[in-house]
């Protein structure tokens, strides 16, 4: 790690990481993204039919060189960061762009995100931080876990979010002494949409 703010680009790996847990639970049972995340694209055999296609093949949108990998594996390879595999759910890849309604809830009173003079509550902007790839080293901290390879996340970059929609409430779990009194919960709810209809995107529409 480099000079940056260990302790919060702590706070955000570790934010990372329990939204990996999510996006692995949901790239293992949804039945498109089961299939990405199992399917082999094979090798190419000399003299095989002019023509034919392979479904599954135009899914996995594979490149040469990409033979024997499947489409997690080829994305783990190209987000490649620091020891790190990243797979976004969003990217420019697939051509997805996604919106974000979000319930903040937090121990203070509602509203309030807005602070005086125009800055946003730097807790949104950790969890922007949080939901794309890093960057660079100085946003990673430590190597991956076991169950880290490959390291799902929501999207490639956070510009790829075209609309954000947030609500204030109040937290009212019983504030306990292992519980730090800035804790906050959020409920994310992601819709993705599709800039360009194509068959690497077009199952997951």
């Amino acid at each position: 790690m480099g000079s940056g703010n260990k302790p919060h680009v702590a706070n955000k790996h570790d934010i990372r990481k329990q939204i990996h847990k999510q996006l692995a639970e949901l790239w293992n049972t949804h039945p498109t993204l089961k299939n990405m995340n199992s399917y082999v694209r094979p090798v190419k055999i000399p003299g095989s039919v002019p023509g034919s296609v392979n479904v599954n093949i135009v899914i996995a949108r594979g490149e040469e060189g990409d033979e024997g990998k499947t489409f997690v594996e080829t994305m783990a390879a190209q987000f490649n960061r620091c020891g790190y595999g990243f797979v976004p759910l969003v990217s420019e890849k697939l051509n997805f762009v996604c919106s974000l309604d979000i319930l903040f809830l937090r121990r203070e009173n509602p509203g309030e995100l807005i602070k005086q003079g125009g800055d946003i509550d730097n807790r949104i902007k950790t969890l922007f931080d949080a939901l794309r790839i890093p960057k660079d080293c100085n946003e990673i901290v430590g190597l991956p876990d076991p169950d880290e390879t490959p390291f799902f996340c929501l999207m490639e970059d956070d510009s790829l979010v075209t609309e954000l929609n947030v609500t204030t409430d109040r937290l009212f779990t019983p504030l306990k002494t292992a519980r730090h009194k800035h804790e906050v919960m959020l409920i994310i709810k992601v819709k993705i949409k599709a800039t360009q209809v194509s068959f690497g995107n077009l199952s997951l529409l």
